[in-house]
Order: C-alpha cells, then sequence, then structure tokens
C-alpha cells in the first residue's frame, strides 16, 4: 500500500515539474523573442513608424529591468541563510 502512495506522489511531483519547465521555457524563451521580434517585423511588413517601433521596444525592454531589478532587491533583502 505504501508503494502505491509513493508512486502516486512521484507521479504527481513530476507533473508539477513539467508544469514548472515549461513556465520558465516561455519566461525565458518565448516572451522575450516575442518582444524582439514583433516591432522589427511590424516595421518591415506594415512600415509603421521606425522610431515608434524601435522605441517601443527599448521602453518596455526598460520598464521590465527596472521591474526585475526591484523584485531581484526585494527578495534578496528577504533572504535568510540557513547556514550560520
Amino acid at each position: 500500500m505504501g508503494a502505491h502512495i509513493d508512486n502516486i506522489i512521484n507521479g504527481l511531483i513530476s507533473q508539477f515539474d513539467f508544469a514548472y519547465m515549461l513556465g520558465i521555457n516561455i519566461i525565458t524563451y518565448i516572451l522575450p523573442f516575442a518582444f524582439t521580434a514583433y516591432y522589427p517585423a511590424s516595421y518591415i511588413l506594415r512600415g509603421n513608424n521606425p522610431w515608434f517601433c524601435f522605441g517601443a521596444g527599448t521602453v518596455i525592454a526598460t520598464v521590465l529591468l527596472t521591474l526585475s531589478v526591484l523584485l531581484w532587491n526585494k527578495g534578496i533583502n528577504a533572504y535568510e541563510s540557513a547556514g550560520s
């Protein structure tokens, strides 16, 4: 009976691990690619204003970088080491 429960728990953990890795891959690879590919493509395909296209990408990157640095610093300040 105990081995059966262990198999169920291991199966659930592996599903959560897959979902976690999928989320990390989306955040790491797909989302940045979407930001870097959309504005140049919109300039080439639609002929949109190039200053808006490339400027908007720069503004979005700057905002996301600022948010990530603030979140990182908040996490570092809240961190407490487990060791001595």
